[in-house]
């Protein structure tokens, strides 16, 4: 298995929102290959996060952007709670104290709309996605590296 490429596969379908295949892909995959595939996941949603609040990342532009997401995602199972976004944003952007205030499973929920809808919303993103999975790959290095 080129786990690599299943799980640009992976990713891709998400932002791109085809939830077939990212479920298949998903229910094919082993507990190991779950845990590298929440990692690459995560270091998508940095580098998503980082792109789309490169130019404002104040509490203003994360509270926004977390009451379009209760909007866009209002009839997802569970939807997005608003203050784990912002938290989440927030922890993104340097805050990680407050992400000890969210509940562990209402944070990992957020990885694939976020990334959703990070990508929804950005033409640029749409376009270039293979260079965010390419970055993504290498903050997955970076932080391996700094693992003791």
């Amino acid at each position: 298995m080129n786990e690599p490429a299943i799980f640009r596969d992976a990713i891709r379908a998400v932002a791109f929102g085809d939830g077939a295949t990212a479920r298949r892909i998903h229910d094919d995959l082993d507990e190991a290959a779950h845990e590298r595939l929440f990692a690459f996941a995560i270091a998508v949603m940095s580098v998503c996060i980082e792109h789309r609040f490169a130019e404002d990342a104040t509490h203003e532009a994360f509270r926004a952007f977390a009451n379009e997401m209760r909007e866009d995602f209002r009839d997802a199972d569970p939807p997005p709670k608003p203050l784990a976004v912002e938290v989440v944003l927030r922890g993104f952007a340097g805050e990680d104290h407050l992400l000890d205030e969210i509940p562990v499973e209402d944070q990992t929920v957020l990885r694939y709309p976020l990334i959703r809808k990070i990508v929804a919303d950005d033409p640029e993103l749409q376009a270039g996605f293979d260079g965010v999975l390419d970055q993504a790959e290498a903050l997955l290095e970076a932080w391996a590296e700094q693992e003791p």
